[in-house]
Parts: structure tokens; sequence; C-alpha cells
């Protein structure tokens, strides 16, 4: 699916026309420098943002203008990939054809409400909107144990990239939460406004005269920077693994276990190093992680690895009994050493191929899959479908074998549930 790019002095605008899909999608992307103190209050910053507006001031009269649109809502969140911050808004809406006059301006006029008048500076409104946003963050920072593998990857990951934004959770933490005050909230959105590098996204079946007219009228406060922050994070390499064990009220065990990659060119990063993780443990009931460790041992509940390219790293995630730790480890490391000698087939290799082929050859039919498309190639130096589809057919078992050698242990890391909470 092609795409026009339109050239604005404030941000980057991709033109996406389909006539593929009953819905249509406008996302804005704002790329700011990562930095550790400011990462809870960017996180609360877009729930507050999506949660009302000046206008709208709120949730309550925000959901009905959504329901006034068919259902339109603009949701926000973040995200970081190497030293970059990320704040996504985006809104999913109906074909303007299905729908009434005004409509499209409707919607972007909405979207430009949440970005650029926000409830600040509306008496006891804001205040009411901000208490309500810090107390669901707050709810949901305090849940974060009852996830052991969720809150074990966390805690894992701040071992691992100890010292560099890799170990920094996107989620904010509580301590900083509790600090923070509606005039921290607005100087973090004048930021967000006045110092980012700005995306816009625009794909379905809208005339492009139309809607950059909308564009135009209701998003053109946008001041583009551009931020050239490193990309790919290269994190410590140790000589031993670090060991740490938690105990905590959980009623299940979790082993993470972290390892570094050291990935150069393109098709290592997006293209082979999906290949190796697929066999050794992200495909499923095939990987190898899966049938040694689960389906032929039963010592695991769960257990699959996941590549973080960004983060130039390879983890576990395993949810075991903590009497087993050793036997896992072992058959673990078996796994990798496996892989490490080519111990796989050329059938292994097809059946992962053939995976990520079908997911190349499908982004096209859902919209969220084309925009992410389009982002990873402006903002995450991604490849081209085609060139993708190309070097996957030149992946042999020596180029997985090499990735396999450049996977390095360096944190392993159990959380155990509390004994008397297990008798419970």
């Amino acid at each position: 699916m092609e795409r026009e790019v339109i050239k604005r002095d404030n941000c980057n605008i991709s033109y996406i026309k389909t006539e593929k899909f009953k819905s249509c999608q406008i996302e804005i992307y704002f790329k700011q420098k990562f930095i550790q103190e400011d990462v809870t209050t960017n996180s609360l910053l877009a729930d507050f943002l999506t949660y009302s507006t000046f206008n709208y001031s709120t949730n309550r009269e925000l959901l009905k203008e959504n329901e006034y649109l068919y259902g339109s809502y603009v949701t926000g969140l973040i995200f970081k990939n190497g030293d970059n911050l990320f704040h996504r808004y985006y809104v999913d809406f109906l074909d303007p054809k299905y729908c009434d006059e005004g409509h499209l301006e409707n919607v972007v006029k909405l979207l430009g409400d949440i970005i650029f008048n926000p409830n600040f500076n509306n008496g006891d409104k804001t205040r009411k909107a901000f208490d309500i946003c810090k107390n669901n963050y707050r709810n949901y920072l305090l849940s974060e144990k009852e996830r052991p593998v969720f809150y074990a990857t966390k805690q894992a990951r701040a071992l691992f990239g100890k010292g560099t934004s890799t170990g920094v959770s996107i989620y904010g933490n509580l301590e900083d939460l509790e600090k923070i005050t509606i005039k921290d909230l607005e100087k973090t959105y004048k930021k967000l406004i006045n110092n980012t590098e700005c995306y816009i996204y625009i794909l379905g079946n809208m005339e492009k005269e139309e809607v950059m007219t909308y564009i135009d009228r209701y998003l053109n406060k946008l001041n583009n920077c551009p931020n050239s922050n490193d990309l790919f994070i290269n994190n410590k390499i140790r000589k031993e693994p670090l060991y740490r064990e938690e105990i905590g009220p959980f009623k299940q065990d979790a082993l993470i276990i972290y390892y570094n990659l050291n990935l150069k060119s393109k098709k290592e990063k997006f293209i082979t190093s999906k290949i190796f993780n697929y066999i050794f443990g992200s495909g499923g009931l095939t990987s190898k992680l899966y049938d040694k460790v689960r389906e032929k041992n039963s010592l695991c509940y769960s257990i699959h690895s996941l590549l973080s390219l960004f983060d130039n790293s390879i983890h576990i995630e395993a949810g075991i009994n903590k009497k087993d730790k050793e036997l896992c480890l072992k058959l673990i490391d078996d796994c990798l050493e496996e892989m490490i000698k080519g111990d796989f087939s050329e059938e292994d290799i097809e059946a992962a191929i053939t995976s990520y082929k079908i997911f190349w050859k499908d982004i096209d039919n859902k919209i969220d899959s084309i925009i992410w498309y389009y982002y990873n190639i402006d903002l995450c130096e991604g490849l081209e479908a085609k060139e993708c589809l190309k070097l996957m057919e030149n992946v042999t078992k020596e180029d997985i074998i090499k990735i396999a050698k450049k996977v390095k242990k360096n944190v392993v890391y159990l959380l155990c549930g509390d004994e008397k909470n297990e008798e419970n």
C-alpha cells in the first residue's frame, strides 16, 4: 500500500488513501529524548490529556462527544525505543461516507482539542480530573505485584539495564507519582508540544484536500523539533551472570533470564534474530524452550522468549516452581547450546520464515499494522516489506548459528512466592 508524504514545517505527515476499511484512523507521534525522571509524569500526562479537555471538562462530557461522533475515541499512551520516548495519540472513527456531513471535521477538531486544549487552569474541574487520573495510575502501579511474571520482568530488566534507559520501566513508579503536581504536569505538557519531533499518519477513505484542510486548521500548533537520540542501546556485558532471588506474596514463582545481543547489520536486527528467536522460544508449541522445558519435562506453566531489538537483548519468561529452578536453568542452557551447535532442521527454519512471511504479507489487512509499518520505517530504521521478504529467502543455518553465538547470559532473576501465602 502506497503513501504520500506531505511536507509541513511543523510536522511530518503521511497520507494513506484506501477504501479497504469501513473505519479511518489518524495518529500523532511525538518523539523526544528519554529522561528517567520524566517517565512517570509523561505516563500520567497521556492519561490526563485523554480523560477530559478544557471544553469537555469531565470524562462524562468527553464520552458523550465520542458517542455523538459514532463511537470515535482518542487513545493516548507512551512507549520508548532506545533513548527515545514517544507519545502516541490516535483516533479511530467511522468512514465519513457513512456519517452526517461534518463528521470528519468534528473528529479532527476533537483530536485537536485533546492535544491543544487540555484541562489545565480550569479550577476545581482541573483538580478533580487530575486526582482521578492520578488515583487510577496509583492503583495500576499497586497492582503490579498481583502479576508475578510482569513484576519479575520489570525487576530483572532494571538489573540488566542499570545505568541505561533499558533499565527504566516505561510504567513509572509510585514514589515519583506521589510527588507530581498539576504544575509539574503542565510543564511536561508544554515540553511535549514545543520541543518534540512530530509525525502524523492519516489512513482511510478520505479525500486528501478535505482532511488536510482540517489537519491544518485544528492541528496547526505543532512545533516540530527534530531529535537524533540513540535508537539502539548497548548494555553492559557481564563476565559472569548476575543471580538474584526475591520473595513476595505470590502464588506462582517466576524465572526471568536476560541475555545480551550484539546485532550489527539490519539483516541481523530485523530478520535473522527473529528467525532465531522463533525457533528458540517464541514459536509457541514448536519452540525448543516449550518442547524441552514444558512438554518433555513438565517444569513450567508457561515459557517463551522475547526479543528487544532496541535494547540489544533477548529474555526468557517462565512460570515455574522454585524447587525446579536449577533443572530449568540447565534445560534452558541446553536449548541455547543446541542452537549454537546447529541442532535444528531446515524445516524449523522454513516454519519460522513462513510465519514471518504471513505477517508481512498480511500487513495491509489491518489499519494498525499499516501505520505501525510506516512508523517503523520513519522512526526505527525499519526495512520495507519487499526488502524483508527478500532477505528472509537468504537466511541460512549459519546465519542463525551466528546469532546464537552472540547470546550472552546477563541476569537470572527468580521471584519466589511466600510459602505462608501458598499455604493460604
